[in-house]
This record gives structure tokens, C-alpha cells and sequence, in this order.
């Protein structure tokens, strides 16, 4: 399936290699991100809602865009009719979410506390996370204002920049680049350029017209189809892995892209690096997440991003790939996305797998060590994402043996689709602390701030969480009647506070952002952890209990008596009336102290 094979998985464990240039704009340091799919996030416009004949057909009677705040696991009508596994018809589900739904909740991301929003592929698709491009010109219809008339505009052009116009969708993204500009958030958008999908306006061309197309260059072609026999398809092509729903580009001899797939590509980052052309870079994309970047070689990948950094040399580029470090450096990539710190903090603080804290914290700072200031302050710690459990989730099922499982509908009897329950919660709020006060710049995918679960694809892409929303019900029985399951729905102000607090925190302390870390105590017996991140005069506390029963915590950390000290936790700052510091911590709790400057 499309969208469980098109990406690398996110949590591979990977080596820890210094691989970034020393050009990471400064921006990055420490920056809070906030992963999107915006099919999921917020639907404003109705009327540029997805329609039947473009996701499933004309064959199905009664599809329509699901109702947003309805159970996850209840069936539509046109649904049941499947009678299919889950997972396969919530793959033709659409909420109608779109760019104006993001626009519109700019406010609440910057209060937030969000520095960088990182959009998941935009650019025109039938799928929902839309890895399968129909195009890299053209922001997908369903994501605007006017749906049949970006389509129209879309069939009416070719390869030639020249012809492109801009659609409402298009002119949605940039009205989001300008708004989230104006309130000093950056734009970082998500593609993979080695292949695209069945209906790219290049390959439907080839399909339709066989060896006469002028795109036949454009594609491996291993077979072309035979007109004599019109109730057989023999047209083949070399697809993506196999997967026939993703065919890639034709390669030169030396591996790089055929010359006009090549300059098709280039033209399209033009387009989106400065939408209007005058070279004015505020009104473009701030930086480039690519994936599957080892499909194409360094030559064209440094090429590719001097183009980027022409436009704008505060940009910023992010690899999937780290298998070979001599490799990423010619590839010219400011950043590579290396989840050796994330894996880590997962594996200790849900899966529990052998390593005592003291090794956790030793392990973390090996890492750390191998890498420069620069590129520590500014790699992506992300916990989740559509490629893996939710946190909230994972936690549910950490004991279960579903850890590494699959989804509710695919039948795993271990796996548990129950919301947390409240110790879960501190366990999650120990793990969202450590990530948002350990150096580097956390992700934080879409609704984990607002206390959404679920497995993996499908479960862990549920439409947003939002607060003014009143949700049903979850209802889910396995497919053996064992478990029975019926959650609430409700936006979680407790984990949300949390991370609006903590965000503001960073927002407010640069040592939280570019400060070096101190580790204080890790005690494996008492499992008390407390570490400090400091720059120059600023000094951010961070205490934990990691166990299940109270433990009293002692520290001198060298302040001098009557410093002004604060908690964002409680209200109001207070004075060090001594040297020492002295209190007890309930079991799974946490608490920060802040010097001030």
C-alpha cells in the first residue's frame, strides 16, 4: 500500500556521524517543530472538499467526506459495503482538511510556542499523505478555495514554467508562508523527488499514448502495451520497490535524473524557493524535508541545493539519508535527520529495554559528543509520526508485545486501542519533558499536544483533536469479540499545558536552545534524574521521578543564597532562603527551576 511503503521508517537506528555542514541557519538551533498532514488538521473550506470520482471512483455509491468529530472506527454507509479490512477503507476516507484549515490555526500554533511548521507533501495527489505526486508544481486542489477550477487549471499545462498559473491552493501556501512569516514562524515542506505517482500528468501522458507520448523519455518503460490485444495490459515500467503505484523517473548511465526530469524538478524548487519571482525569499518556503535521498547520487543532490541556497542561503535542507557520511557531505544537505537520540529516549522510557539510567544518560552524551554544538542544537528529536505508534499509544501497549506490531484492524489480539490512563499520562508527560529540555529541536507531530492515540497507520492519523470540538465516542471490538474498547474523545488541556508551557520556557531561555547540558544525578537505584542545560548567566533545572513511589531530592548546584529562582509549574518566582535544594518528588513527577538572567 501506497502509504505504508513510501518513506523510510522513521525510527531506524542509525550510527551517530557528524554529517551536518557548518551553514545550519541559525534559526534552527533549537527550534520547535510541529509536524502537519493537512488532510488531517483542520478542514475550513467545504467547498474545496475531495470528491468521489477523484479518490475512488464512480463505482462506489454514497462516498462523502467523513464527519470530523465522528468515532474513528464507525462506518459510513458506502463503507460497510466494502467489506473490507479496516485499514484499506480508511485509506479512501477524507476529512477535507486544506490549507485555510492551517492559515486559520496559525494563532493557536504560536501561542503554542511553535518555531518551524513542517508540512507533510502538499503538492497535488489522490492519496492523503500524498507521497504519490500527481505533480510538483501545483499544491493539491482539495488544499484551496476553488477545487474544479485549480483541476482545470492543472490539465491545461506541461513541463514548461512558463505555461504554470498560480491556483487557489498555490496561492494558499504562499498566504500561509506570508502569515506565518509575519508571526516569525517558518515553513518547511516535505518531498521525494525520485518517483511519483500513477496519476503525474507526465506518466498518465505515457499511458495514454504509449511510445508516441513525448514523455516516453521520462520513464523506464519495460514494456509497452500491445494494441492488438486491447483486453490485456502489457504496459510495464520500473516502479518504486516494486510497488507498480510509484514509478520512478528514467536514470542517466551515472545515475542521475534524464536531463528533462531533471530541469522539471529544478523549476518546480524554483517555483515554491520564490512564487513570484523577484527574488524576494520571504515569500517562499523556509527549507526542504527530502526523502529517499539515497535513490538519486551526491552530484545531483549538491547541485539541487545550491539551487535552494541561491534563493536563499538561510534555508534549510534536511536528508533522510546517514548511511555513509562521505556521501551526505558531498550531497550538500545542511542537516541529516538521525533519530539515534529519539530511538533512545523511546526505548528507556517506554520499552524499559535493559538500560539503566545512568548508561542512558552516558549513552546520550557519546552521541552528543560526535556531533558539533551547531548540528546537536539543531537536530530533529521526534518521538512519533504517521510512520510509527503514537507516544500515548505506545506507552498503552509497551508491555503488550504489540510494540512493534501492527495496526487494531490487521487482527494483533495483543494490541490495546485505549486511550491512557492517568499513569500512562505521567509517563508520556516524563518523556515529552525530557524531549522538550534535552538539547537538539523537538518535533512534536500534529495532536500529541492534545492527547490523541492510536497504533499505526491508520490508527495514529486520526483527524485533529480540537478543543471546541465535541467528539463521539470511540467504539472497537477485535475482530475475535475479546476486546471491547469505547474511549473518550476529549482535548487534553493537562498534556497541552505541559507543552505550551515548556515551548514558552524555551521561547524565554536560550539555555533550553543553545545551552550545554549537565548531568547531576542518575541514580539507578532511587531513579531520580536532574540535569541542567546553561548559557552564559541563564540556567534551566530539570528534576525527575522516574519511579512509582515518592523520593526525596537534595542538590547544591552553586547559586548563591537569596537567588531568585522560578517554576513554571507554580505561580510567581520565589527566593533560595539556602544553599541547597531540598524537596520531594511524587512518584512519575517532575519539576523545573529556572535562574534567572
Amino acid at each position: 500500500m501506497i502509504l505504508r511503503k513510501c518513506f523510510t521508517i522513521l525510527l531506524l537506528s542509525l550510527a551517530a556521524t557528524v554529517y551536518a555542514k557548518e551553514t545550519i541557519p541559525e534559526w534552527a538551533a533549537g527550534a520547535v517543530w510541529y509536524q502537519i498532514i493537512p488532510e488531517r488538521f483542520r478542514n475550513i473550506n467545504p467547498s474545496d472538499d475531495p470528491i468521489k470520482s477523484r479518490v475512488v471512483g464512480e463505482d462506489i455509491d454514497d462516498w462523502q467526506v467523513h464527519p470530523w468529530a465522528s468515532d474513528w472506527y464507525k462506518l459510513q454507509v458506502w463503507e460497510e459495503a466494502r467489506h473490507l479490512p479496516f485499514a484499506e477503507i480508511v485509506a479512501d476516507r477524507r476529512y477535507g482538511g486544506d490549507l485555510i484549515g492551517v492559515i486559520e490555526k496559525l494563532p493557536y500554533l504560536k501561542d503554542f510556542g511553535v518555531d518551524v511548521i513542517c508540512l507533510t507533501p502538499i503538492f497535488e495527489s489522490p492519496s492523503v499523505e500524498k507521497y504519490d505526486a500527481s505533480t510538483f508544481h501545483h499544491v493539491d486542489n482539495n488544499f484551496g478555495l476553488k477545487r474544479d477550477e485549480d483541476w482545470k487549471s492543472m490539465l491545461s499545462e506541461d513541463e514548461n514554467p512558463e505555461n504554470w498559473q498560480l491556483t487557489t491552493a498555490d496561492e494558499a501556501l504562499i498566504d500561509l508562508l506570508k502569515q506565518a512569516h509575519e508571526l516569525e514562524m517558518r515553513v518547511v515542506i516535505e518531498v521525494v523527488f525520485s518517483y511519483c505517482g500513477l496519476e503525474f500528468w507526465a506518466f498518465k501522458d505515457l499511458e495514454e499514448n504509449q511510445e508516441e507520448s513525448k514523455y516516453k523519455d521520462w520513464f523506464d518503460v519495460l514494456r509497452w502495451d500491445d494494441p492488438m490485444t486491447p483486453d490485456t495490459v502489457e504496459f510495464d515500467y520500473k516502479s518504486w520497490q516494486g510497488d507498480r503505484d510509484l514509478p520512478v523517473f528514467k536514470k542517466t548511465a551515472d545515475g542521475d535524473l534524464v536531463e528533462p526530469v531533471r530541469k522539471y524538478i529544478f523549476d518546480s524548487t524554483r517555483r515554491w524557493m520564490d512564487p513570484d519571482s523577484d527574488r524576494v525569499v520571504i515569500d517562499g518556503v523556509d527549507g526542504w524535508l527530502v526523502n529517499e535521498v539515497a535513490d538519486l547520487p551526491a552530484k545531483f543532490w549538491a547541485e539541487w541545493n545550491d539551487l535552494v541556497h541561491s534563493f536563499n542561503p538561510d534555508a534549510l535542507t534536511i536528508s533522510d539519508y546517514s548511511a555513509d557520511a562521505k556521501v551526505v557531505r558531498r550531497q550538500q544537505f545542511d542537516l541529516v535527520r538521525d533519530q539515534t537520540v529519539s530511538n533512545r529516549m523511546v526505548d528507556f522510557f517506554i520499552h524499559k529495554r535493559g538500560e539503566s539510567l545512568s548508561a542512558f544518560m552516558k549513552n546520550l552524551k557519546v552521541v552528543g559528543e560526535s556531533r558539533s554544538d551547531r548540528e546537536t542544537f539543531s537536530m530533529l528529536n521526534q518521538l512519533d509520526s504517521h510512520r510509527t505508534y503514537r507516544i500515548a499509544s505506545l506507552i498503552v501497549n509497551a508491555n503488550s508485545g504489540a510494540a512493534d506490531g501492527v495496526s487494531a484492524d490487521n487482527g494483533y489480539h495483543h494490541y490495546n486501542p485505549i486511550k491512557p490512563d492517568s499513569t500512562q499520562r505521567k509517563i508520556q508527560k516524563l518523556l515529552t519533558l525530557f524531549q522538550l529540555t534535552y538539547p537538539g529541536a523537538p518535533v512534536i507531530f500534529y495532536g500529541d499536544e492534545s492527547g490523541m492515540w492510536g497504533g499505526e497507520y491508520p490508527d495514529n492519523i486520526k483527524p485533529m483533536l480540537w478543543r471546541e470540538f465535541i467528539y463521539e465516542k470511540e467504539a472497537y471490538t477485535t475482530i475475535w469479540g475479546e476486546l471491547t474498547v469505547e474511549s473518550s474523545s476529549v482535548f487534553d488541556r493537562d498534556i497541552f499545558n505541559l507543552y505550551r508551557k515548556m515551548n514558552r520556557v524555551r521561547r524565554d531561555n536560550p539555555a533550553l536552545r543553545v545551552g550545554q547540558l549537565q548531568v547531576h544525578i542518575a541514580d539507578d537505584d532511587s531513579q531520580v534524574l536532574v540535569y541542567s542545560r546553561k548559557h552564559k548567566r541563564n540556567e534551566v533545572y530539570v528534576f525527575m521521578n522516574l519511579s512509582s513511589v515518592q523520593r526525596h531530592v537534595e542538590l547544591r548546584p552553586g547559586w548563591r543564597k537569596n537567588l531568585k529562582v522560578r517554576d513554571p509549574f507554580s505561580k510567581g518566582k520565589y527566593k533560595l532562603d539556602i544553599f541547597d535544594i531540598k524537596f520531594d518528588l511524587e512518584p512519575f513527577s517532575y519539576r523545573v527551576l529556572i535562574k534567572k538572567k
